[in-house]
C-alpha cells in the first residue's frame, strides 16, 4: 500500500501511537487540510501532524513522508494541501461470526452497532416467510425497530380478561382492536390517514387508554409524534408450527391464551371434550386454551401445532416498514375514491398515482402475462 506526498511515495502503516502531533482544519468539500503549525512564511514545519475524521486518528510524519493510520484505507493521495481518503475497515472477529449470519459490515458502521444487528439475527433470523421478512427487514440496512407502546388486557377481579376473544391488528393503513374477535365485536379502530385522529402515535395511545378491554403501557418517551403509518405490520395471533408433546398424560405448551390446538397423534387425541372431569376413556382429551395446557387420558407422544394470542402486544415503530401487497387497507392511501353505480356511495377503486407507480413496480417484476 502506497500514498503520494508531494510527488513521494510512501509506505502507509497501521500504529496506534500519537506522537507530537498538530491539530488539523477542515478544508474546501470536507477535505482534509494538513497544518504545519507555522506562524510565517519562514517557520520551520514540523514534522508530525494529527488529522481527524469523523473521531479516527492519523499521525503524518512529514520528514519521512509518511502516514501512520489507526484503521487501514484503500487510498490516501495527497493534492496540493488537501487530503482524500478512501476507508477500508479492517476486519475482526465479529465481522467473521456475523458473516456465518448472512450480514456484512455497512461502510461507516460502528461495531456496537454492528454486533446490535448480529445479536438480533441471531435471535430473530431472516427468512422468507412474512413473519421473518417484516421483523428483519430494517435491521438489513443498519436500522432498528423500536418498541413505543404495549397492549395488555384488561382483567376482572378474578384476573379474567374482560374481552371474550381478543385480538389486535396492524395492517397497511388502520389498527383495530376486537373484543370477541370471533363474533366480529370491533372494539375501536385507528385511521393512520386521519390527519386530525390518528395520524401520530399520541392519537393511537389515546384510543388504547379509551378502551374497555385493553390497557396500554408507554415505552418510548418521545412517542407523541411518532408516525403511526410506521407502527409494524402484523397481530396477535401467533402459529406455532410444530411443538414437542412429552410423555406425560399432561403436558403445559410453551405459551398460554391458546386459540386453536391440532395433534399430529390421532389415537392418543381422538375425542376432545369440554372438561377435564369428562376425560375417562381412551382417546379423550381436555384442552385448557386460556393456561396452555393439555390433559389427555392416554400417555401423549408426537408433535402438535397451534395458534395463541400473543399478549401483552408490544408495537414497533419501524424506520423501513413493509406489508402484504394482498392487504386490503391499502386502498386508503394507494387508490382514490368513486361514486358506486350500486350504491351510490364512495369506494376506493380508483389507483391514484402512487398505486399506479406500486402497481407498474410489481408487474414489472411479475407480470402474470401483462405489458411487455
Amino acid at each position: 500500500m502506497s500514498l503520494m506526498v508531494d510527488g513521494l511515495t510512501a509506505l502507509v502503516s497501521i500504529d496506534t501511537e500519537l506522537l507530537d502531533v498538530e491539530a488539523l482544519m477542515f478544508g474546501p468539500d470536507d477535505n482534509l487540510v494538513i497544518t504545519s503549525g507555522t506562524n510565517g512564511p519562514d517557520a520551520e514545519p514540523k514534522s508530525h501532524y494529527i488529522l481527524q475524521e469523523h473521531g479516527d486518528y492519523y499521525l503524518a510524519d512529514g520528514i519521512n513522508q509518511t502516514l501512520y493510520f489507526r484503521e487501514d484505507y484503500a487510498s490516501v493521495t495527497v493534492v496540493n494541501a488537501y487530503t482524500e481518503v478512501t476507508r477500508l475497515p479492517l476486519p475482526t472477529g465479529l465481522d467473521e461470526s456475523v458473516l456465518h449470519l448472512g450480514m456484512v459490515r455497512i461502510d461507516g458502521e460502528t461495531l456496537l452497532n454492528f454486533q446490535r444487528r448480529g445479536i438480533l439475527e441471531s435471535r430473530e433470523p431472516a427468512g422468507p416467510t412474512q413473519y421473518e421478512f417484516i421483523r428483519s427487514v430494517s435491521r438489513q440496512v443498519g436500522e432498528f425497530d423500536t418498541p413505543v407502546l404495549r397492549i395488555d388486557l384488561t382483567l376482572d377481579a378474578n384476573d379474567v380478561p374482560l374481552a371474550a376473544d381478543p385480538f389486535v391488528e396492524i395492517t397497511s393503513s388502520r389498527l383495530r382492536a376486537y373484543s370477541n374477535y370471533g363474533a366480529g365485536t370491533l372494539d375501536f379502530e385507528v385511521d393512520f390517514t386521519d390527519r386530525a385522529d390518528g395520524y401520530f402515535l399520541r392519537d393511537v395511545q389515546t384510543a388504547i387508554a379509551a378502551s374497555t378491554f385493553f390497557d396500554v403501557e408507554i415505552l418510548d418517551e418521545d412517542y407523541q409524534l411518532r408516525l403511526s403509518h410506521n407502527l409494524r405490520f402484523g397481530n396477535t395471533d401467533i402459529h406455532v408450527p410444530s411443538e414437542l408433546l412429552l410423555p406425560s398424560t399432561e403436558n403445559r405448551l410453551a405459551n398460554d391464551r391458546v386459540k386453536t390446538f391440532y395433534p399430529n397423534n390421532a389415537i392418543t387425541f381422538t375425542n376432545e371434550v369440554a372438561a377435564l372431569n369428562l376425560v375417562v376413556a381412551s382417546g379423550d382429551y381436555f384442552v385448557d386454551y386460556p393456561a396452555g395446557v393439555v390433559y389427555s387420558h392416554d400417555v401423549q407422544s408426537g408433535f402438535c401445532t397451534y395458534t395463541y394470542s400473543d399478549f401483552p402486544y408490544t408495537l414497533f415503530h419501524q424506520a423501513v416498514r413493509c406489508y402484504t401487497y394482498l392487504d386490503d387497507d391499502k386502498r386508503y392511501f394507494l387508490y382514490d375514491t368513486l361514486i358506486s353505480d350500486t350504491t351510490g356511495e364512495e369506494e376506493f377503486t380508483l389507483l391514484n398515482t402512487d398505486g399506479a407507480a406500486l402497481a407498474n413496480t410489481v408487474l414489472a417484476v411479475h407480470p402474470l402475462t401483462w405489458g411487455t
